[in-house]
């Protein structure tokens, strides 16, 4: 989870000078959720493109908060330059793929445009209310909710383009 000022700055970067701020006023008072959600209404409102790995790093941060499920669309929506940080994005709309020999369905979430590989939110299928990722994967990897930034950082990990690479996930390295 992004427990670091650090980090949830370098999301507010992408804000206006001066909406940054408020965007940290939300980390300093616990409200991460709402944090998110000012965010992607605001990047909505000043439609500014924001580099696709951006919107990776936000998305993984939703998912981490529990608000990925209700703000799909408003990621989707998001305008996305395509000039920088192209390496991980968003994968497009897809259905569900089964596991083998598993109660699981594998859905792609995130994309690498070098290579090709993904990571997939592997769910246990619910006949009622969203289903919550029980491990990520990307190719045969398996990982652990709590390692969701590790598959992030599996999923980067052909990107040798400096302007590409996810800040943080470097440390990971």
């Amino acid at each position: 989870m992004i427990t670091d000022l650090d980090q949830w700055r370098g999301l507010g970067r992408l804000l206006p000078p001066g909406e940054d701020e408020q965007f940290v006023d939300y980390f300093m008072i616990g409200e991460q959720e709402g944090g998110l959600g000012f965010l992607l209404s605001r990047l909505r409102d000043h439609d500014l493109p924001i580099p696709a790995n951006a919107v990776a790093e936000a998305a993984v941060t939703a998912e981490e908060w529990g608000v990925w499920v209700r703000s799909e669309d408003e990621f989707r929506l998001l305008p996305v330059d395509e000039s920088g940080g192209r390496c991980v994005r968003l994968a497009g709309p897809s259905g569900a793929v089964a596991i083998p020999d598993e109660d699981l369905v594998a859905w792609p979430w995130l994309a690498c445009a070098s290579c090709g590989a993904g990571v997939s939110r592997v769910c246990r299928p619910e006949p009622f209310g969203p289903w919550v990722p029980q491990h990520y994967r990307v190719e045969e990897c398996w990982y652990e909710p709590e390692e969701l930034w590790e598959a992030l950082a599996d999923l980067h990990s052909c990107c040798d383009d400096p302007e590409c690479r996810l800040r943080w996930l470097a440390a990971l390295d």
